[in-house]
């Protein structure tokens, strides 16, 4: 997170903490190879530990390696009753590869709390970023350039200070089950809206659904004759698409492949999509190359996003865990003795 990425994240971090009032808890965790609190546990935020984890976040420097997983271990703690909304901030650069294990940690630890992902820099992993939200029932937020980080990290805070409908559910009044995308369902906030798509079979189609969810303490229901609802063109294609992004997050939970597979290709092919099985093959009527004329090969530069340090990411070595300049040296060291030996032997022999 060397350079503009580390900039972008402390300021969007403490306009976090500014924004918190009195009556709120929190606690800052910083991550690199390693994990750690700034509170041992959450504190009341008034203007001392306000003050306090400002200065903290200031002094935040890039350093180390890109461990997640112990970050969402110390911020999920996989609780099913907590007495507020349990709202967690992560925001990183998002450079990681092992998808399926974070997000199949989400989903073992998230319990009721909500998971807010914030994306920073040139080349975020925005996959992970935004699966990781709709699992943890949350939403993505990108910032790409500095001068976003207010305007940005202004929506997303109104949003968090105003949750309107928590623990929405949408059943039938039969009690029949229904195929709902995204499961589980993310909640309302004030000014936004929330979509979701659900298929209904032809002989359900004089069902009543009813919705509910909480009103801060209070319990919320509305219905909806499913007989007013008028057809659409598309609606059916976008449910597909939910279903299998559905499917492929079942596979971080432990779904067996061969399930998901068979359930992706049948939706898929069903709907004409694009999917990790299936692909659309475009066939040119026009030939562009002769049979005749020669192949060419040729190797294109390969430019770091905007913002990256090459010697922070690269540098000769990688900035993890591991002490590789020392095993580089030890190893240089190791192999001029073997030269030396092999030297003296051969004059020995001479």
């Amino acid at each position: 997170m060397a350079g503009t990425s580390i900039v972008q994240a402390r300021e969007a971090l403490i306009l976090a903490i500014s924004r918190l009032s009195d009556h709120d808890r929190f606690n800052v965790i910083e991550f690199n190879t390693d994990a750690s609190r700034l509170f041992d546990h959450a504190q009341v935020a008034d203007m001392e530990h306000r003050k306090q984890a400002i200065r903290f976040v200031s002094s935040l420097k890039a350093d180390g390696g890109t461990e997640i997983a112990k970050a969402l271990d110390l911020a999920l703690d996989g609780n099913q009753n907590h007495e507020r909304i349990r709202q967690v901030m992560f925001l990183t650069d998002g450079s990681v590869g092992n998808e399926k294990e974070l997000l199949a940690l989400i989903a073992l630890r998230l319990g009721d709390s909500r998971l807010f992902t914030v994306g920073i820099g040139s080349a975020p992993n925005s996959y992970f970023m935004s699966r990781a939200a709709v699992m943890g029932r949350g939403s993505y937020t990108y910032i790409g350039k500095t001068s976003e980080v207010e305007q940005k990290m202004a929506q997303l805070f109104q949003k968090l200070e105003h949750p309107a409908i928590t623990d929405i559910m949408v059943r039938t009044r039969s009690g029949k089950p229904l195929k709902i995308y995204p499961n589980p369902i993310p909640d309302l906030y004030a000014g936004e809206p929330l979509i979701v798509s659900l298929k209904i079979p032809e002989e359900m189609e004089r069902e009543v659904l009813q919705i509910s969810g909480r009103l801060g303490v209070d319990l919320w229901q509305e219905q909806v004759n499913i007989q007013t609802v008028a057809e659409r063109p598309g609606i059916a294609t976008l449910w597909a698409r939910k279903k299998i992004r559905s499917l492929m997050d079942s596979l971080a939970l432990g779904e067996p492949e061969e399930h998901v597979r068979s359930e992706v290709l049948g939706t898929a092919l069903a709907h004409h999509l694009v999917s990790r099985y299936t692909s659309l093959v475009a066939v040119e009527q026009q030939v562009s190359r002769t049979p005749e004329e020669a192949l060419h090969q040729s190797a294109l530069k390969n430019s770091l996003p905007h913002g990256w340090q090459a010697d922070k990411i690269f540098g000769g070595t990688a900035q993890t865990a591991t002490p590789a300049q020392l095993r580089m040296t030890i190893g240089v060291l190791l192999l001029f003795a073997a030269f030396l030996l092999l030297y003296r032997n051969r004059k020995q022999q001479i």
